[in-house]
């Protein structure tokens, strides 16, 4: 915009395009959460209602999702930290706790139901701790690895000034204050970034305790495919099924006979 403002129809066009692409996104992520909430949600619990009736209420969701996509949008201009931040944080506070799981179930055997719930809720407890805390607490500028500026001594010899070109400026520093947070309000400076990986720890260490102390999940009872390494398993016997098959001699079927209809 700043490039392009003295071109006329340059701001326009990349105004244009960037609602565009904005839009279409939007739309669709609303359009398939609907989707996902009248079918998996609603659908079991309002099974004599007409298609007509379910459109309306596909069109209802999306609405709401719409207002409440909206409503996350203006109220994330009153936050002190930028929307990417924001983004991140929440990610990490989701999608962390979820990741864990997902862990726990294709790479531990032993995991059960009382591990996987205690792990997913203690995992999102903590990030969402975290995320709260470092909010109201902000690491301080020390912490942060602001360096002191100060524009104390130096002489003023880009200004043209009448009456005297050898004036000294004032002495004018910032003093930064020594970081007195401790203990933990000091564990609140962590960076967003490190919340998912975190909270997906908690939920893998939490998961696998509490697993092991209420009874572990035997290998038997669990079904071939479930764990990481019945998909590879089934990897490799796929390439063996398929060599089984082929031919021994490839079969040399004449031009002339192409047509046919016995001819695959």
């Amino acid at each position: 915009m700043d490039i392009f403002r003295s071109h006329p129809g340059f701001p326009g066009l990349f105004i244009a395009c960037a609602f565009s692409g904005t839009l279409s996104t939007v739309s669709t992520s609303i359009n398939a959460m609907a989707a996902v909430t009248l079918e998996d949600v609603l659908r079991p619990h309002l099974l004599h209602m007409t298609q007509k009736k379910l459109i309306l209420v596909s069109k209802g969701l999306s609405i709401l999702y719409g207002v409440g996509c909206i409503t996350v949008a203006v109220l994330s201009s009153f936050l002190s930290w930028g929307v990417l931040q924001g983004s991140f944080t929440v990610m990490g506070v989701v999608s962390g706790p979820l990741l864990g799981v997902f862990i726990l179930g294709m790479f531990i055997p032993a995991t059960n139901r009382l591990g996987a719930f205690s792990g997913i809720l203690v995992g999102f407890c903590v990030s969402l701790w975290l995320a709260v805390g470092s909010t109201l607490h902000p690491p301080s500028e020390e912490t942060m690895g602001v360096l002191p500026s100060f524009t104390g001594s130096c002489s003023l010899t880009n200004i043209t000034m009448s009456h005297n070109s050898n004036q000294k400026q004032k002495s004018i520093s910032t003093v930064l204050h020594p970081n007195d947070k401790r203990g933990i309000f000091n564990f609140y400076s962590t960076s967003y970034l490190y919340f998912g990986a975190m909270a997906t720890s908690t939920v893998v260490l939490v998961g696998l305790v509490v697993s092991y102390a209420t009874g572990p999940t035997k290998r038997s009872q669990i079904k071939e495919g479930l764990l990481w390494w019945d998909l590879n398993k089934k990897k490799e016997e796929i390439p063996s099924q398929h060599r089984d098959r082929m031919p021994e001699k490839p079969q040399v079927i004449p031009l002339m006979n192409m047509n046919k209809e016995e001819v695959l």
